[in-house]
């Protein structure tokens, strides 16, 4: 699984591969996205990709428990 972010300055977008991953769906999903936002939790610190295409879509990029 490889999940590739690319900034232009303006948009975020995020490449999820997961076609060389035994446990993942086998596909690249592919969206664009206007920020990147901190959620601070109890245990734990997610950062997540907000304002996609996909509406209503949050694309988590990192969990750090």
């Amino acid at each position: 699984m490889s999940h590739d972010l690319i900034f232009d300055g303006e948009t975020l977008q995020s490449t999820y591969d997961s076609t060389r991953d035994g446990y993942g769906s086998g596909s690249i999903e592919k969206s664009t996205c206007e920020r990147i936002v901190v959620k601070e939790l109890k245990d734990k610190t997610e950062y997540v990709l907000e304002v996609c295409e996909i509406e209503g879509a949050e694309i988590t990029v990192l969990l750090v428990e």
